[in-house]
C-alpha cells in the first residue's frame, strides 16, 4: 500500500519554527519592527519606533520629529519535508523517503504611531499580531493498484487539519526621560481574538486501511477568547556616555481563557512532545504564557564607516507555563509538560554607507522549551532608504531546523510506526516598513 502526502503549513506568529505546535507555543511576536529584524531582532537597547512597545518602551521615539506613523508588512515562505526511513533486507536504513514536500506563503500587517509630548514624555499605540493560530495540513492518501498496473494509485481520501485565526495585541505605552541619560517606559497590551477555527477531518473517497477513519469524519469548532487578557512590558534605558546605550526589559505573564476547543494539546508518550487529542466534547483551556527578562547594549563603534552594533540576551521562564482543561478530557486535567526556561541571544550591526544608506545584518540564537532538538540559529539582513520624508526599511530572515516526530495520522488498518519521521523545516521572510515622520 502506498501513501502520498501533500501538506500546507502556515508559519506561526512571526518567524518561528515548530509550526505544528502553534496551538501550544506562541513565539516570535517580538520580531515586528523591520529595522530591528534586520539587526537580529534587537530592540532592548535601541530605538526602533513603535516596536519598542514590546522590546523596551523606555526607548519609544519619533526620531527628530514630533510624530511618526509606521506600517509594517511581511511575506513569509515556509517549506517543510517529512520523511520516514527505508530498510533493506538486512534491516539497515538505506534512505529516508521524503513523502512530504510543501511550501506556503503567508502575509501579515502591523501598524503603530509614536508622538513626542512635553515634559520629556513619548507616547505610542499599535495594533499587531501576538499569537497566530493559522495552520493548514492536507494529506492525500492513495490506495494500491495490482502488480503490473503502472497508472497512478487511486486517491482514497484526505487527512486535513485547519486552524484559523489569531490573537491581536492592541498596545499603548509611555516613555519618560526624567533627566538626560535615563529613560523609563511602560506599555500595556490588550489581547483580542479574530475568527478562530479549529478543524480536523478525514475525507473518504473509498475505504482504505491507510485512512484514519472508515467514513467521513469532521470535527470543527469555533473557539473564542473568554476573557480580556492584558500583558505589561516595563523598560529602563541608560546612556552612560554619548553613543552607548544599555537597556533592561521585563514582560509579564499573560493568562488567556479559551473556550470551545476540540483539538487540544497533550504530550505524546513516544516523543514526549506535544500532540493533539480530540475528546468527545469541546473543552475550555486556560493558558498561562511565561514572562521574559532581557538586557542589551548598543554602541556606535569607532569605524571609518558609521557603524552601530547591538547585543542582547533574553531569558523566558517557560517553567511558569501552565495549561488547564475544563472540563477535563478523560483523566487529563493539566498539560503534563516539563518545559525548561530558555535563553535567546540577538546580535546585529548597522553600517551607514553611500550617504546615509544603512546596511544591516544580524543573527539570532534561540533555545526552545521543547528541548535541544528544537534550538535554532537564524540569519537576518536588511537595509533602508529615504524617499522625501518617508523612510523605507526592508529586512529578511532565514532559518531551518530538523527534528523527529510521529506520523500525524495513523491508518485504521495500519499498526503504529516504530520509527519516528524526520521533519525538516526551512523558512524565509521579508519585512517591509514605511515610516512617515512629521
Amino acid at each position: 500500500m502506498t501513501k502520498s502526502l501533500i501538506t500546507t503549513l502556515i508559519l506561526i506568529t512571526g518567524i518561528s519554527a515548530q509550526s505544528y505546535f502553534g496551538l501550544l507555543l506562541p513565539t516570535g511576536h517580538e520580531l515586528q519592527s523591520t529595522k530591528a529584524l534586520a539587526m537580529g531582532g534587537v530592540g532592548v537597547a535601541g530605538s526602533i519606533g513603535y516596536g519598542n512597545l514590546f522590546t523596551n518602551p523606555a526607548l519609544l521615539s519619533a526620531g527628530d520629529r514630533r510624530f511618526a506613523l509606521s506600517f509594517d508588512g511581511n511575506l513569509r515562505r515556509f517549506e517543510e519535508q517529512r520523511s520516514y526511513p527505508v530498510y533493506d533486507m538486512f534491516d539497515d536504513v538505506v534512505a529516508d523517503n521524503v513523502y512530504v514536500s510543501n511550501r506556503n506563503f503567508y502575509s501579515d500587517f502591523n501598524f503603530g504611531f509614536v508622538a513626542t509630548l512635553p515634559m520629556g514624555l513619548t507616547a505610542a499605540i499599535s495594533r499587531s499580531t501576538f499569537w497566530d493560530f493559522r495552520y493548514d495540513y492536507l494529506e492525500e492518501v492513495r490506495g494500491s493498484l495490482p502488480a503490473g498496473n503502472y497508472n497512478r494509485d487511486p486517491l482514497a481520501g484526505y487527512h486535513e487539519i485547519h486552524n484559523e485565526g489569531k490573537i491581536s495585541a492592541h498596545s499603548a505605552g509611555l516613555a519618560w526621560q526624567p533627566w538626560q541619560g535615563l529613560n523609563l517606559g511602560l506599555a500595556a497590551h490588550l489581547l483580542s481574538a479574530i475568527e478562530l477555527v479549529n478543524r480536523k477531518a478525514v475525507i473518504v473517497n473509498f475505504q482504505d486501511d491507510a485512512l484514519a477513519a472508515s467514513n467521513d469524519t469532521i470535527i470543527e469548532t469555533l473557539p473564542e477568547l473568554a476573557n480580556a487578557p492584558m500583558g505589561i512590558t516595563a523598560g529602563l534605558a541608560v546612556e552612560p556616555k554619548p553613543g552607548l546605550n544599555i537597556g533592561l526589559r521585563y514582560s509579564s505573564t499573560v493568562t488567556l481563557e479559551m473556550s470551545d476547543f476540540q483539538l487540544i494539546p497533550d504530550i505524546g508518550e513516544s516523543t514526549l512532545l506535544p500532540e493533539y487529542v480530540a475528546p468527545d466534547t469541546t473543552t475550555a483551556m486556560t493558558i498561562k504564557l511565561p514572562g521574559t527578562v532581557a538586557a542589551g547594549i548598543q554602541a556606535r563603534l569607532p569605524n571609518p564607516i558609521a557603524t552601530t552594533a547591538a547585543v542582547e540576551i533574553r531569558r523566558k521562564f517557560w517553567s511558569e507555563y501552565e495549561l488547564e482543561y475544563d472540563p477535563m478530557p478523560d483523566t487529563l486535567a493539566t498539560l503534563p509538560h516539563n518545559f525548561n526556561d530558555t535563553w535567546e541571544v540577538h546580535a546585529g550591526v548597522e553600517h551607514i554607507i553611500l550617504d546615509r544608506l544603512p546596511f544591516r545584518f544580524g543573527v539570532i540564537y534561540a533555545q526552545s522549551p521543547l528541548g535541544r532538538e528544537f534550538e535554532s540559529t537564524r540569519i537576518t539582513v536588511g537595509g533602508g532608504y529615504q524617499v522625501g520624508p518617508a523612510i523605507i526599511d526592508v529586512a529578511a530572515i532565514f532559518g531551518n531546523m530538523s527534528y523527529r516526530y510521529q506520523d500525524i495520522f495513523t491508518g485504521v488498518g495500519e499498526p503504529p510506526k516504530d520509527d519516528l519521521e524526520v521533519v525538516t523545516e526551512s523558512q524565509t521572510a521579508v519585512n517591509l516598513s514605511v515610516t512617515i515622520p512629521f
